[in-house]
Formats: structure tokens, sequence, C-alpha cells
């Protein structure tokens, strides 16, 4: 009767033993598979900080000749036409016409490019808040002529120049 139990205990001693050894590698198999995850997580997290870091070179570039342009058509004046604003936009939508068209007609732009010239600088170039505060600040003065001019020479025209930007790169 000894015996049989003992056997019993044997087995489920061996049984346990190769649980346990399996429990173990489970565990380093999910540590190893947490590990990779991370290390692709960190990998995709650096990747992004580099995206952003260029995108931030390019908005700087952009963001100054964005202020140089603004001082420099703050010497022609044009009664309350916001002219420094009307040219970085649509200066910006010839540019970004050219590039959008660059990066996908011919798949001349890397993502790194892309970032740079696309998000930073044309992003830092061109103003979409302060087109939005000088269509407030003209109907605030009830200089509609000039507003509804604004307006529409900055639709008009920045359409337009996004569509021929895309147009001479074909």
């Amino acid at each position: 009767m000894g015996d049989m139990r003992d056997m019993g205990n044997s087995q489920l001693s061996t049984l346990n033993s190769q649980f346990s050894t399996f429990n173990f590698l489970a565990t380093l198999f999910n540590v190893g598979t947490i590990f990779v995850e991370l290390f692709d997580k960190t990998n995709a997290l650096i990747d992004m900080l580099k995206m952003m870091f260029l995108a931030g070179c390019g908005g700087f570039v952009g963001t100054a000749l964005r202020f140089l342009t603004g001082k420099i058509c703050g010497y022609i004046k044009l009664g309350d036409f916001p002219l420094g604003t009307f040219v970085v936009n649509v200066v910006g939508s010839l540019l970004i016409g050219i590039l959008f068209g660059l990066a996908e007609q011919r798949g001349a732009l890397s993502p790194s490019a892309s970032a740079v010239l696309i998000t930073g600088f044309c992003g830092g170039f061109t103003t979409f808040s302060t087109f939005a505060d000088d269509i407030f600040l003209l109907l605030q003065k009830g200089q509609w002529l000039i507003f509804a001019t604004y307006v529409a020479l900055s639709l008009v025209v920045g359409v337009l120049l996004v569509w021929a930007g895309r147009s001479l790169v074909r």
C-alpha cells in the first residue's frame, strides 16, 4: 500500500516539477514578449520624437520667415489690408501645393522631409489664426470692403496657388 502511495507521490512530484518548469518557461516567454513590445514602443517613441524635432526645426525657420515677411510688408501701406498675413498664406499655399504634389505624385519626400517642410516650415510660415484675427479686426472696425476683399482673395488665390503648385510637379 505504501508503494502505491509512494509511486503516486513520485508521479505527482514529477508532474509538479514539469508544471513548475512550464510555468517558469511561460513566465520567461511573457517577460520576453513584454520586453520586445516595450522595445518596439520605445523605438516608436524615439522615432516620433525625432520627427517632432525635425518638424520643430522646420517650424522655427518658417516662423522666423513669417515674422520677417510681416515686418517687410509692414512698410507697404495698403490701408487696413493685412498684407503680411496675406503674403505668407498665399506663398505658403503655393509651396504646400508643390510639396504635396512632390510627395503624392513622385514619392519624392521622405517622412523626415515631409515633417521638416510640410508640417514644420509650412505650418510655421502660414497662419490661419492670424488670418482669423485679421478678419475679426476688420469686422470690428466696420471695414466691410477690405474684409470681403481679404477673405475672397485669400481663399481664391490660396486654392489656386495650391492647384498651381501641384500642377508644376506633375
